[in-house]
């Protein structure tokens, strides 16, 4: 019986779809430190990853700085309707 298709691709952001530019998921040889260690990654955040994709797929760099951007704003984050 073939494995279950998992729906996230761990190239993209389970957020919005696009390329999450990891360098942990990378195949290329070097693996590097990527963009997120320089980042705080708010927890508010980490918790609208569907449970699915949690510890599968990274998010991309631009969902994370919109947060960033929208709670310092605005104090909530995304919207509901994001």
């Amino acid at each position: 019986m073939p494995a279950p298709v998992n729906p996230f691709d761990a190239d993209r952001c389970p957020l919005c779809g696009q390329p999450n530019d990891c360098r942990l998921c990378a195949t290329g040889v070097y693996k590097g430190p990527c963009w997120c260690a320089a980042v705080e990654i708010p927890a508010a955040l980490l918790e609208r990853v569907p449970p699915e994709a949690r510890n599968r797929a990274c998010l991309c760099r631009d969902c994370v700085l919109t947060f960033q951007t929208l709670r310092s704003a605005t104090g909530r984050g995304f919207t509901a309707a994001a």
